[in-house]
């Protein structure tokens, strides 16, 4: 979720905590992996045309 962002697939739920490594939607967390390659922002990734 790190470069996606974990609100994009959140499904509207609210935001209970977050910490540096982790956001919690209480069921559903979603944590930081380090040591993951690189990867494109979402608010910088377009479809080419």
């Amino acid at each position: 979720m790190d470069a996606c962002g974990a609100l994009m697939v959140s499904g509207g739920k609210p935001v209970l905590s977050v910490e540096q490594d982790r956001i919690s939607f209480g069921v559903n967390t979603y944590y930081r992996k380090p040591g993951r390659p690189p990867s494109v922002p979402v608010w910088s990734f377009k479809e080419k045309r």
